[in-house]
């Protein structure tokens, strides 16, 4: 599905801000939309991009330059990346070009956690049977993207630098423009259902707690 499928989608267009200074940037990203609201944090555009939604301005339709990757390939365009073996998991994806693209919603939600607090959630999530595919994005170097299924459903009190995300995440073997997203730990169970946004929440509480504890005992 790509082209115009995206024209059965509600989306929202953002541009963000070049400096500190809030000036914004004339590029204005695509990034869909799936329930109600859009989750705050992160949001994923249809280019393989995620923006910090406290770095970008939402902007009506026809406004500024509009970013050439997020422009959907025509439906009879031929992908390069076909999003076939997603596809077959029952995974929400869609295909544009050389990018396969998670839809986030009901059924996929995504969570950007420091690389130092993947590194402790893992085996966490491992040990309470709740594994979860893990993308590196070179958009956001200093995070990791983990996959999960059921999101939620109200938002959960985060710690400071964990983000939810919105929109998209691209998938393997998508090329965005910084580079290729790729795996840290690849779906061994194609069901995303194994693992809740809740689950990855507790390991974090746990994680954090674990940390703090630690630190106190060094003291």
């Amino acid at each position: 599905m790509h082209g115009a499928a995206w024209s059965t989608r509600r989306v929202m267009f953002v541009r963000s801000y070049r400096d500190v200074s809030g000036e914004v940037a004339h590029c204005v990203h695509v990034g869909p939309i799936q329930g109600a609201e859009v989750p705050a944090g992160m949001v994923g555009t249809l280019c393989g991009a995620l923006l910090r939604f406290d770095r970008v301005a939402t902007v009506a339709p026809g406004v500024g330059m509009p970013c050439s990757q997020c422009v959907p390939v025509p439906e009879d365009a031929p992908l390069s990346v076909a999003p076939i073996g997603y596809e077959k998991w029952g995974w929400p994806v869609v295909g544009s070009a050389d990018r396969v693209l998670l839809i986030l919603g009901d059924s996929a939600t995504a969570l950007a956690l420091p690389v130092w607090l993947v590194d402790v959630v893992r085996p966490l999530l491992i040990a309470r049977d709740r594994p979860a595919p893990v993308l590196v994005h070179p958009g956001v170097p200093e995070h990791r993207i983990v996959l999960v299924g059921e999101p939620f459903g109200a938002a959960l009190p985060w710690p400071d630098g964990v983000h939810t995300i919105g929109g998209a995440v691209p998938l393997p073997p998508t090329v965005t423009a910084l580079g290729q997203v790729c795996w840290q730990r690849p779906p061994h169970d194609p069901d995303l259902a194994t693992c809740r946004e809740i689950d990855v929440f507790a390991a974090v509480r746990t994680a954090l707690r674990d940390v703090a504890r630690v630190g106190g005992g060094c003291s």
